[in-house]
């Protein structure tokens, strides 16, 4: 297995975990507010702050992430397409 294809590989397997990221984050972290709205006596306050927070931050980092990627492919794509010219 050359490098391209390890690269490719752990390419894939790392894009493959956004989707966890997006239901398990706010699901622990919604716990975790639980357990302090519990601990505390308060209505559900920290759970639905900590869901809602978590939540905007996952999106926002999968967001950029994107963008990040998508950037990349394009020096790449931009790169190929000028060493074909020379």
């Amino acid at each position: 297995m050359d490098a391209t294809q390890r690269r490719d590989l752990h390419d894939g397997i790392a894009r493959s975990h956004g989707g966890f990221d997006l239901a398990l984050s706010p699901v622990m972290f919604g716990l975790l507010g639980l357990w302090i709205d519990t601990k505390l006596g308060l209505v559900p306050l920290f759970t639905i702050s900590f869901v809602v927070i978590t939540f905007v931050g996952v999106v926002l980092k999968t967001f950029y992430v994107y963008r990040f990627r998508m950037n990349e492919e394009a020096k790449i794509r931009e790169e190929r397409k000028n060493s074909d010219y020379r």
